[in-house]
């Protein structure tokens, strides 16, 4: 939709906007062997914050739920990554078969020299405060759907089960995290 709005604009509006740094032109429009693309130059973060009371001897169950809006963009992929895909490949644990799953999902069917683009889309959410509590965490449980069967997740964690054809699960009694969560997921372009 904003790709759409920004292809839409004047030339006059595309250079203000350019010059502005809020997007990028590459390309030529009417162009068959260069035609206009556009990349958006921003990104939007929603950050929530609330004050918990944790009543004194009390058992007490706490429950999140998020409709999550995770940041992300346009994102590329090789196989065999390229050095500076490392440092992604150690957040989001990606081994050799993840990465062959996202170099085949994003292959574009017109060539390399197209390029192999899609959406990534990062989530990232605390798990190491609860090392500073008086224990582990008694019973975790995390369900993550990566929305469409085409899709590509990685994340660092043991005992990751398939529950569906874009569900997962970990759970785990008595957990101590060692990292906070880091989830990818991996959208390919929409072919056709």
């Amino acid at each position: 939709m904003v790709r759409a709005a920004l292809l839409a604009l004047s030339p006059a509006r595309r250079a203000e906007v350019q010059a502005l740094g809020l997007a990028e032109y590459y390309g030529t429009e009417g162009s068959v062997t260069e035609p206009l693309e556009v990349w958006s130059q921003w990104s939007l973060v929603w950050r929530y914050h609330w004050t918990q009371t944790f009543p004194a001897g009390a058992d007490l169950r706490i429950s999140h739920t998020y409709e999550n809006l995770p940041p992300g963009g346009v994102f590329y992929w090789s196989e065999p990554p390229e050095d500076y895909q490392a440092q992604l490949a150690d957040q989001y644990c990606i081994d050799g078969g993840t990465s062959r799953a996202i170099a085949k999902a994003l292959k574009n069917p017109q060539g390399d020299e197209f390029g192999n683009y899609g959406t990534a889309y990062n989530l990232s959410y605390v798990l190491r405060t609860a090392n500073s509590w008086a224990g582990p965490i008694g019973k975790f449980r995390l369900t993550l759907d990566k929305g469409d069967p085409g899709n590509v997740i990685s994340l660092c964690a043991e005992g990751v089960k398939k529950t569906g054809p874009t569900t997962f699960v970990v759970e785990k009694t008595n957990y101590t995290p060692l990292r906070d969560l880091e989830v990818l997921v991996v959208v390919p372009m929409p072919k056709g």
